[in-house]
């Protein structure tokens, strides 16, 4: 499990299924009631969710300030909704 770099510097990627139609744009837990997505627009930083075939491409302000501590965010937020909370390799993603 990692992100993606794309052509955006402020938008990394992430492989993973996510059952939303293709091209949803998502900016806040109102505009879809996705379980996933509702947890990754309220981690610090990201603008915008848009959801492709296969993946999820989120927006943020700026990459490059903090970017660690939102890798940590997002990786852990998706192991969570992949595995379950109390799965001990998610508790590790938090550093």
């Amino acid at each position: 499990m990692q992100l993606i770099t794309t052509p955006n510097p402020n938008a990394k990627k992430i492989e993973i299924e996510h059952g939303l139609e293709v091209g949803t744009v998502i900016k806040s837990t109102s505009d879809k009631n996705n379980t996933l997505c509702n947890q990754l627009i309220i981690i610090s930083g990201i603008s915008t969710i848009f959801a492709g075939p296969g993946f999820l491409t989120l927006t943020q302000d700026d990459f490059a300030a903090g970017s660690l501590g939102f890798r940590q965010d997002v990786l852990r937020c998706i192991c969570h909704f992949m595995f379950g909370q109390r799965r001990a390799d998610c508790m590790a993603l938090s550093g």
